[in-house]
């Protein structure tokens, strides 16, 4: 990017590696001569909405041959990827009228609010531990909301039963686990008595 326009430096110095994190605003890229060093390579970051090049990062300097060469020019760096935390657990998603019985929800087939849905750990119940009293007892409740979704997430509250919104419910308190069986059940009577969601 030639800032001060005395023509010393190049226009086009992306170089191909390039990642972008979802709502950032930006996308970074691998260039040449990031900052002020000719022969340099590093990382650029650029504005999505003005493609203006917002900041830069030198990653080698300059070289002028000999034993340390850099490849300078000749795309120094390879791709660019993101570390970035894993994604949380989530179980969930809908409740609806099945009206033809296919497993399969289509645009005419309703969704049904208001419906208690429970998560089970079979076998070990809420404190992981098999042959406790806890063991058939649901560890954390949802109600499906208007659009009959529900989900179950880890997030960092103490209490697993408390929710923060219809819906959702947030589930820490021995968080949900990855290679673990759960069950989620619509088993409360009222739902299925006459005058209930079901």
């Amino acid at each position: 990017v030639d800032e001060n326009v005395d023509g010393g430096k190049h226009e086009e110095t992306t170089l191909g590696g390039i990642t972008l994190l979802p709502g950032s605003g930006e996308v970074m890229t691998t260039l040449f001569d990031p900052v002020n060093s000719y022969r340099s390579g590093g990382v650029g970051w650029f504005n999505n909405t003005s493609g203006r090049r917002d900041r830069a990062y030198e990653v080698f300097e300059q070289d002028a041959g000999g034993p340390t060469a850099t490849f300078g020019k000749a795309a120094g760096l390879g791709d660019l990827e993101l570390l970035c935390d894993r994604a949380p657990f989530e179980l969930g998603n809908r409740v609806w009228l099945d009206v033809n019985g296919d497993g399969i929800q289509e645009p005419n087939e309703p969704p049904i609010p208001g419906v208690l849905v429970q998560l089970y750990r079979p076998g070990v119940g809420h404190d992981g531990e098999p042959g406790t009293a806890d063991d058939d007892l649901p560890i954390a409740s949802a109600t499906t909301d208007d659009s009959g979704d529900y989900y179950f997430y880890e997030d960092d509250f103490d209490d697993p039963l408390e929710s923060d919104e219809l819906g959702i419910i947030n589930y820490n308190n021995g968080e949900l686990l990855p290679n673990t069986a759960y069950e989620i059940r619509i088993d409360r009577g009222a739902d299925f008595a006459p005058g209930g969601p079901l």
